[in-house]
């Protein structure tokens, strides 16, 4: 209540404020005292205003560069220097710095409601209709007073001066009154929906969905009944936690800025990464984007196309603020595990809002299925022991374990990649009990796995990787299907390293690793269990490649996502004890790259931060980054041996990017 109070106040303010610029110019040829000493009262008010906003602002450099009109709109040349009239022309920059100001809220009033093509409509109705107006009617002599009286009257202000003599001149004028009343209704409607939606577009999504459930109570059943309670148990948990809800919160006269948190792999970056970074931003209406993103091994289980370093370039060239690394023992996990970590990473970062790309696009009904699956939890997990009993692979348990619970049609689809991962975030959030806001977007054109093109702008990180490697580092495929920046990134990289980085390049580090290493000593490693370590020894015997390794490997229990993982464990050299240890909390963030937005928001986040931000591998010496120096090691020696050196070197002598717009 109090949000909108001021948000009428601030509205108001600023519309005075347009009407003052508005009558400055009007007064620009006028040379009446009490005219010239009204100006003067509104020079008054828009220097007040202007420095007001200046020392507040934190940077005030750049908010005077990017508010030059305003500032040059002040200065009184005709007072200090007695200039000429024509010197009072600088008062219309007043009105250009109110423009310059507000006119992408104005556009986007005007395309609420397609008040525009009303607008416009209106104004074609008056231009025509001063045309029989002006030939008929023995009082208006001229197409100046014909447009003023249709003005007036579509306006219904009737001022009288001129006024129709003939019939069918007051049928005009009849119809330019109901074209008036109609658009005058229309520009109400306009401005209410549009501060009406904004508000709803800031609205918590559970209580959206609670609003839309109460719609329909006379049909509601007593498990949607049972849902909502159990949400506005979860409101009052957030509410009295009062943690980042706020679009600002102010540190010693410092405010805060809003963050939306993404998590991704840009495995590379693409089309549709730079769609869900421009959404995310928008639909969250953040100031800073940070991107929370895998390392040197992927969630899948694999090596990454390139390093983390060339990947965050990537993401700071499209426009993300604010890159960290989510550690190994995380981004190389299940996910729950994975979203649990990136979930922690972000808020301890501050970010107030996490937005996901999904099949479903709905954010609703991740809520919804988060209280279905609390209600059937039980169920749910006899249901996938059983299944894996009968050697079904978990994912393959869980998918079908949750469609014999008989979900509703707002219940999402679990076998989607990334209705999967999305769920996981949303019940992270629960989980941890943070108040963080989630948001979604739908994935669209391409899926998660196609590995093939089927759109013109559109295509999945697996489909990119694939024509890469099969046309030996040739960009011409994919070139409609990345940015400039992301082309120039990895045709640098192919240039310098001659090669982009897959299992294959590792199969000798890691057969070698499965030939000298016990069974006993592989049941160490984290994911090797059930009588694994002897099947990959023997499949390592025999199998000429990564492929075929993994070809002898794979069976309905175990799929090839989950071996890879295995893999990478065994790789690094990874074991249970090491992983048990360190994903139960994130204890620092890594600081990868930053842009100018970025370093502000950092400077601010490390005054209040409650764990550190390394920059540099020296400054921090807990046990759990550990875990990524040996990842980056490994990684480095499936690079061309002339430059493995240089990538072994790059873990410690690399810098946080730092990106200048």
């Amino acid at each position: 209540m109090i949000g909108t109070k001021l948000k009428v106040w601030v509205t108001s303010y600023e519309v005075i404020l347009a009407l003052m610029a508005i009558a400055s110019v009007l007064l620009v040829w006028d040379t009446n005292f009490n005219y010239i000493w009204l100006d003067r009262m509104i020079w008054v008010i828009f220097s007040v205003d202007i420095f007001t906003r200046l020392f507040r602002a934190q940077n005030k450099w750049e908010f005077i560069k990017k508010h030059p009109f305003e500032f040059i709109a002040i200065i009184p040349f005709d007072s200090i220097f007695r200039l000429a009239r024509l010197v009072r022309l600088m008062r219309v920059l007043r009105l250009f710095a109110f423009i310059n100001k507000y006119f992408p809220t104005i556009v986007k009033i005007l395309k609420t409601n397609h008040l525009d093509r009303m607008v416009l409509f209106v104004v074609v109705i008056i231009l025509i209709s001063s045309i029989p107006i002006v030939l008929i009617e023995p009082s208006i002599n001229s197409i100046t007073d014909a447009i003023w009286w249709a003005v007036v009257t579509t306006t219904t202000v009737g001022y009288g001066d001129i006024s129709p003599e003939t019939n069918l001149g007051r049928i005009i004028a009849i119809l330019l009154m109901i074209v008036g009343i109609g658009i005058i209704g229309a520009i109400t409607g306009s401005v209410a929906t549009f501060f009406t939606k904004s508000n709803k577009e800031n609205e918590h999504p559970a209580i959206l969905y609670i609003k839309n459930q109460l719609e329909r109570y006379p049909e509601l059943t007593h498990e949607d009944i049972k849902v909502m309670k159990n949400m506005l148990d979860s409101l009052i948990k957030e509410q009295s936690s009062k943690v980042l809800n706020k679009r600002f919160i102010t540190f010693k006269g410092v405010e805060k800025m809003k963050a939306v948190g993404i998590v991704v792999e840009y495995n590379p970056f693409h089309n549709g990464h730079a769609y869900h970074l421009k959404q995310s931003r928008l639909i969250s209406n953040a100031d800073i984007v940070i991107a929370v993103m895998s390392g040197q091994f992927l969630q899948r289980g694999e090596p990454a196309l390139l390093p983390k370093w060339q990947r965050a370039k990537m993401a700071l060239s499209a426009g993300v603020d604010i890159v960290i690394e989510l550690p190994y023992q995380f981004a190389t996990q299940k996910a729950d595990t994975f979203a649990f970590g990136a979930v922690s990473l972000l808020s301890q970062i501050g970010a107030s809002v996490l937005c996901f790309g999904s099949e479903s696009g709905e954010i609703e009904h991740f809520y919804h299925t988060l209280q279905f699956l609390k209600n059937n939890q039980e169920k749910y997990e006899e249901k996938i022991k059983a299944k894996m009993a009968q050697g079904m692979s978990y994912p393959s348990a869980t998918s079908s374990a949750f469609l014999e619970l008989d979900p509703n049609e707002k219940i999402i689809d679990l076998s989607k990649p990334n209705n999967i991962l999305g769920f996981q975030y949303v019940k992270a959030i629960n989980d941890i009990g943070i108040n963080m806001r989630a948001l979604t977007i739908p994935r669209t054109k391409a899926g998660y796995h196609d590995e093939r093109f089927s759109s013109e702008t559109i295509a999945s990180a697996t489909s990119i990787r694939k024509s890469l490697f099969t046309t030996g580092g040739s960009l011409s495929e994919i070139n409609s299907y990345i940015p400039n920046t992301t082309a120039a990134v990895l045709e640098n990289y192919y240039k310098t390293y001659k090669q982009f980085q897959r299992w294959e390049n590792y199969w000798p580090f890691l057969k070698y690793r499965l030939l000298h290493t016990t069974g006993t000593e592989l049941r160490n490693i984290y994911e090797v269990e059930e009588g694994l370590e002897n099947r990959v020894i023997e499949a390592a015997l025999t199998a000429n490649s990564f492929e075929d390794f993994m070809n002898i490997v794979k069976t309905k229990r175990y799929t090839w996502t989950r071996l890879q993982r295995m893999c990478t464990h065994i790789l690094t050299n990874t074991t249970f004890d090491e992983m048990n240890e360190t994903m139960k909390e994130a204890n620092y963030i890594r600081l990868l790259g930053m842009n100018d937005n970025g370093r502000r928001y950092l400077n601010q986040w490390k005054k209040h931060a409650s764990i550190p931000l390394v920059s540099k591998l020296s400054s921090y010496h807990g046990d759990d980054i550990k875990l990524d120096i040996r990842a980056s090691r490994v990684y480095a020696l499936g690079a061309k041996e002339e430059v493995t050196q240089e990538l072994l070197q790059m873990e410690y002598k690399q810098p946080p990017l730092y990106m200048t717009k």
